[in-house]
């Protein structure tokens, strides 16, 4: 009970912060007419924090007993003794105090993912989708006077990598799972933590939710959908997707857009919609987990910004986002946490 009580203790800025955004956007959303029995679905949530949870203790031990018979190898022990140098490795990550104050600082990050939730599923009830031809515009002028688009898709329709971003695309729900992970049950420094975690929680509020429903956008995939008078310059790179999806290569993109655009045309208030383009928060976290890995390991950093890059790309070519919803989600994300580790640097401990 004294662990708890001192994890709890110390996070305990953190989770009044989200707690009270929680209240507030769930207030909104019943003053925007949201049903009480629509929030429940958030409960779900809880099954897929604990399932990642799991899945990131699984990679560690893989990765600390691949670790230890490969030690025990090059030690010429060949496998004597890897179960206790395994041992060894995991014991730190398994005391008590590591798995509350990791448990606990769990709290934070499912209580804005509710936010989130809540808050992208009234966005078409706060305002309406008015800002994508601006952005297109924008997006045009800082590239020289083409859309981004044009300027890659030839290379990637050339080398077939529509589905490899697809892929990649995919994979930042685990990394961005991984690195929580991390973080919660494995960083040592409490002010690195720190900073991390509400530089996460920040992003997500800030950025995910206030900043997406002010610049209120749908993105290149769905610009037929609710600007059906525009002038549409991607409506080949839709066409090509759909052709690569056809012939067997599935794209996500494909797939789901026409299920994120029923749950904003649908009668419910609260239902996980997900249309929402600037920023882009995909790009975002991963660009804080960029920030975070140079802060850890310079090499993990690099390996970081790779990922980072392909995100931003994909973000493009797989006409989730316009290219500038990836460069203000850097920008913002770069001052949050910038801001965020001034103060936590400052205040005393």
């Amino acid at each position: 009970m004294t662990l708890l009580k001192d994890a709890f203790r110390q996070q305990r800025s953190l989770i009044a912060f989200t707690f009270i955004a929680l209240v507030v956007t769930i207030a909104v959303g019943l003053i925007k007419g949201a049903a009480p029995g629509e929030f429940l679905f958030l409960l779900s949530s809880l099954k897929m924090f604990a399932l990642m949870t799991l899945s990131f203790f699984g990679a560690l031990i893989f990765v600390l007993y691949g670790q230890s018979v490969f030690e025990n190898i090059r030690a010429g022990q060949g496998m004597r003794g890897v179960e206790r140098r395994f041992n060894q490795k995991i014991d730190p990550y398994l005391t008590p105090q590591t798995l509350v104050m990791g448990a606990v600082g769990m709290v934070p990050l499912i209580m804005t993912g509710w936010v989130l939730s809540v808050g992208k599923s009234l966005i078409p009830y706060m305002t309406s989708y008015q800002w994508d031809p601006l952005f297109m515009e924008w997006d045009r002028i800082v590239h020289f006077g083409f859309y981004p688009h044009e300027l890659i898709m030839p290379l990637i329709e050339r080398l077939h990598l529509s589905g490899f971003f697809n892929f990649v695309y995919l994979s930042w729900f685990a990394a961005m799972f991984g690195c929580n992970g991390y973080v919660l049950f494995c960083e040592r420094n409490r002010a690195r933590r720190s900073q991390y975690l509400w530089t996460n929680v920040i992003s997500w509020m800030l950025i995910g939710v206030v900043l997406a429903t002010v610049f209120a956008s749908v993105g290149p995939v769905y610009l037929h959908h609710f600007y059906p008078d525009l002038n549409n310059p991607y409506d080949g790179l839709r066409d090509h997707l759909r052709t690569v999806h056809n012939s067997g290569v599935e794209l996500n993109v494909v797939r789901m857009s026409p299920v994120l655009l029923e749950l904003v045309q649908n009668d419910r208030v609260v239902d996980m919609n997900g249309i929402s383009a600037m920023p882009s928060m995909h790009v975002a976290i991963s660009w804080l987990i960029v920030l975070y890995m140079f802060a850890v390991n310079r090499l993990m950093g690099w390996l970081a910004v790779l990922f980072f890059v392909l995100i931003q790309i994909g973000s493009v070519c797989l006409a989730w986002h316009y290219a500038i919803d990836g460069y203000a989600a850097v920008i913002l994300v770069t001052a949050i946490w910038w801001v965020c580790g001034r103060f936590i640097n400052t205040r005393p401990h």
